[in-house]
């Protein structure tokens, strides 16, 4: 059994579209295991006002935007303003938003977990398409985004996107294949803001349409016919973000936090960058090495099949994204695992003994993961949040508190305001960020010092390869004259600290407490 047809096939021929034909009721049954499988892969996190790092800013961003706070402006990252708008929607729901956010994002990854399944049911049984959407599921906690990574959110249009593609295969309709066509590019538009690392997949898709439909009339005429209008397309939510910018008087803050400061970043080196590529190689190869079974498999039984290509050179273009900006990330692997997770399915339908490589792959991911562990972790996360809260949000109407390291969740959770437009503290920290923030660290550090922070927040071990020495120097210089240590918490696998100004300290009578877990 091939996963993919001839582009001359009948969807009626296909054997995944014939499993297609699943009453509702097992539909909805399908997606309720998936959900429910995704929920409970997401339980060890969830509530922890800061599971990971990224996450606490996009988050930040989104409530702040509430109070008339503007990416770019007054909260400055280099991730596009569509990632920051889902987070002001989520906040928007009410609560205090964590839970909020971490439940819809489980809603994110199961909704894409459904669309592996739909494009894998036309490859193979609903058992191997159970299997493939349950494997993307696991292989977002097994690569570090098991709450609201960007990727999470991503996800969901560009494997939207790959179903679009694979239906125009199914159909000789040439207006039917215009639509999807136009459909795709102006949701890989919409990909674009959330995450500029989408831009391979954007050219892919983008050449895949111009393919499809210069094979129903020739390539050349689909060139100059539809190559601009796509571009256009695609690059329309961009260029209407541009224009509110410009409009308000902002596009060079706009320009610079979204197409120039990653060309002015460091490359990540030394053990970080070791451990992200050693770590994602293991948890990936398992799955790479059957998805490259699978697809050799089935290129032998089926050598003409366009779908199986499509696939294959859709995993290249996402592997291209990983890497394109020099710095690689556990998460910045997601991308890859819906092709793979694809042609998983695919393979394990093949034989009933096979279906024992999911189970597999699940005992190694919670292996490696931790699972059981996770929730000891994030009780002492979410305790060690709660007393340094606890300890600075009384203080905080008489200044901002100031994270130069720790978790930047902590101006959410004590709602303190934010000494500076980079509250992200790798940003002014991280050598790494040296020339790409547009702004001198040292500088900056120094202004916010100067503003007299009710507390300052350090924390070791360090989690970048390398500290700026000058932002140091000036906040270890202020806290040995003006600050007192508070508390010592255990947080993940650091230490933070939290210093109190030595005159509010002195008015509480505070007394140093510690959390080693």
């Amino acid at each position: 059994m091939s996963i993919a047809l001839p582009m001359d096939a009948k969807p009626e021929n296909y054997r995944g579209v014939a499993t297609a034909q699943l009453g509702a009721a097992r539909g909805w049954l399908i997606f309720a295991a998936i959900a429910l499988f995704t929920l409970i892969l997401r339980l060890p996190e969830m509530g922890n006002p800061a599971p990971d790092f990224d996450e606490q800013l996009y988050f930040l961003t989104g409530d702040r935007m509430w109070s008339g706070a503007l990416p770019f402006v007054d909260i400055w990252d280099r991730k596009p303003i569509g990632l920051f708008l889902i987070y002001a929607a989520i906040r928007g729901l009410g609560g205090d938003g964590i839970i909020q956010y971490q439940l819809v994002a489980a809603g994110f990854a199961a909704a894409t977990a459904w669309l592996v399944y739909c494009i894998t049911l036309r490859f193979s049984s609903w058992k191997g398409a159970l299997c493939a959407a349950l494997v993307y599921v696991l292989y977002l906690r097994g690569l570090n985004s098991t709450t609201g990574q960007t990727e999470t959110f991503l996800m969901l249009f560009t494997v939207g996107t790959m179903l679009l593609a694979i239906r125009s295969l199914e159909t000789e309709n040439d207006r039917q294949i215009l639509k999807l066509a136009l459909a795709s590019m102006l949701i890989m538009g919409f990909a674009l803001q959330v995450k500029y690392t989408v831009l391979p997949q954007c050219v892919f898709f983008g050449l895949f349409f111009l393919w499809r439909i210069g094979s129903r009339k020739t390539y050349i005429s689909a060139l100059k016919s539809y190559a601009l209008p796509f571009v256009a397309l695609g690059l329309l939510p961009t260029a209407l973000v541009a224009a509110f910018y410009g409009w308000i008087g902002h596009f060079d803050d706009f320009y610079y936090a979204n197409f120039t400061s990653i060309f002015d970043r460091g490359k990540l080196t030394g053990k970080v960058l070791r451990y992200c590529i050693t770590y994602s190689s293991i948890v990936l190869a398992p799955l790479v090495v059957l998805a490259i079974g699978s697809w050799i498999e089935s290129r032998q039984k089926s050598p003409q099949s366009t779908a199986l290509v499509v696939i294959g050179l859709w995993f290249l273009f996402c592997f291209v994204g990983i890497v394109m900006t020099g710095s690689i990330y556990v998460h910045y692997c997601v991308p890859v695992v819906p092709a793979l997770a694809i042609l998983l399915g695919a393979f394990v339908d093949r034989s009933p003994i096979r279906y024992a490589a999911p189970i597999a792959l699940l005992l190694y991911v919670f292996m490696l993961t931790g699972y059981t562990r996770a929730y000891a972790k994030n009780d002492g996360d979410i305790a060690a949040m709660a007393e340094m809260t606890a300890i600075m949000k009384p203080h905080v109407g008489n200044a901002c508190i100031y994270v130069y390291d720790g978790p930047s969740a902590l101006y959410t959770t004590t709602n303190s305001c934010l000494p500076t437009r980079r509250p992200y503290p790798d940003h002014l920290n991280n050598l790494q960020e040296k020339y790409a923030m547009g702004m001198d660290q040292a500088t900056e550090v120094a202004r916010v010092l100067s503003n007299r922070p009710v507390a300052i927040v350090t924390a070791y071990p360090r989690v970048v390869p390398h500290l700026s020495r000058a932002p140091k120097a000036l906040v270890y210089a202020e806290i040995d004259k003006n600050y007192q240590l508070v508390t010592r918490q255990k947080y993940d696998r650091r230490h933070i600290f939290v210093y109190l100004r030595k005159d509010l300290a002195a008015d509480a009578s505070t007394t140093l407490t510690t959390r080693t877990r």
